[in-house]
């Protein structure tokens, strides 16, 4: 699916959203503090209360990109009910207008992609921010990195969020020790055969992990 996005930003901060579909025949509107609508009438958002029960949409799974990002989509997509594709912009409408899609989590977006959706989605009642929660601003958008999630309700965005902040161990933070490492083999052979080694294995251990720290670091 495509849409026409406009937007217009007021000292960074989008305050006016069209999109348009003109296959459909769907025009969303919104601007900061009033109701949003959908062909000239009100619309509400109508999330579901459990993240469980949601439908969530994304673009594209490719564009979750490294590892910090993929395992953040993948938790995202364990945890609801569904997972759709390829309705860009107009998942968005779909969140504000209530109907079929509780939920959108994006990543890669530009201020062109969101800045449109704001208004729209938080005139009908919704919530969206970046992945850590905050506003989605000009000045923000470096760190907020393009990670959207748009949400139906506050229940439901808080859900998303406990996810989306839960700590993340990268593959390159855990140190991997070969199972043949010659040292440690001649360490456990030697608890093995000895009852006082094995007393002060958790201090021979620890002085190996502290040298592997070092191989490792060594340029």
């Amino acid at each position: 699916m495509f849409g026409t996005l406009i937007g217009l930003m007021y000292k960074g901060t989008p305050v006016l959203g069209i999109i348009d579909q003109c296959v459909s025949n769907e025009r969303w509107e919104g601007v900061i503090g009033k109701v949003s609508t959908l062909n000239g009438k009100p619309i509400q958002t109508n999330g579901v209360d459990k993240l469980s029960d949601a439908e969530m949409f994304s673009t594209c799974p490719k564009m979750f990109s490294g590892d910090y990002e993929q395992v953040k989509f993948n938790a995202m997509t364990e945890a609801v009910q569904t997972i759709h594709y390829s309705a860009d912009c107009y998942a968005y409408g779909l969140v504000a207008s209530g109907f079929g899609a509780d939920l959108v989590v994006e990543a890669d977006l530009g201020l062109y992609d969101y800045c449109a959706i704001v208004p729209i989605v938080q005139g009908a009642g919704g919530v969206i921010t970046d992945w850590t929660g905050s506003e989605l601003t000009m000045s923000n958008h470096e760190r907020s990195k393009g990670r959207v999630v748009c949400s139906g309700n506050e229940s439901l965005h808080r859900q998303a969020l406990d996810i989306l902040n839960a700590p993340t161990v990268s593959p390159d933070d855990v140190l991997i020790i070969p199972k043949e490492d010659e040292l440690l083999a001649c360490i456990k052979n030697g608890i093995e055969k000895d009852s006082v080694s094995a007393n002060n294995a958790p201090m021979i251990l620890a002085g190996v992990m502290l040298g592997e720290v070092f191989a490792h670091l060594a340029p």
